[in-house]
């Protein structure tokens, strides 16, 4: 089990579509642009992250290959979870296991494939206090 603070020079690639994801990474600082292979083009940004933001949870939580590539678009300190501290972290602590839930929904739906629009911003759509009465 492994918690370890990661530091990523602006341009460096953290992984790639199609490699096998075994850490999640929450930003701490820097920014990291998320891309995507479409057909017939080079890999397209698709989302835009900050201090706050997390990624690397669709291969992790959903046991697959990355969905898409990342690249650190400045000079970027995050901390990675691996596997199994996330699955500890997430089966005692059932609300942060609700948050991913509800953020792998939501991603899952943005996907170029769907048509859907792609957010280059990395904030998510949560409520407010007021909004979730």
């Amino acid at each position: 089990m492994s918690i370890r603070r990661e530091h990523f020079e602006a341009g460096q690639a953290i992984f790639r579509e199609g490699d096998h994801g075994d850490w999640l990474y929450i930003i701490e600082e820097g920014e990291i642009e998320v891309r995507k292979a479409v057909r017939g083009q080079d890999e397209t940004p698709i989302r835009r992250l900050g201090p706050g933001d997390c990624f690397g949870e669709i291969a992790l939580l959903g046991d697959q290959v990355r969905t898409a590539s990342t690249h650190s678009l400045t000079s970027a300190n995050v901390l990675a979870i691996d596997r199994e501290a996330c699955h500890a972290l997430l089966s005692t602590l059932p609300p942060l296991r609700d948050f991913f839930d509800r953020m792998l929904e939501e991603r899952a739906g943005m996907r170029p494939e769907s048509g859907d629009a792609m957010p280059l911003s990395g904030e998510m759509a949560m409520p407010t206090t007021q909004e979730a009465r």
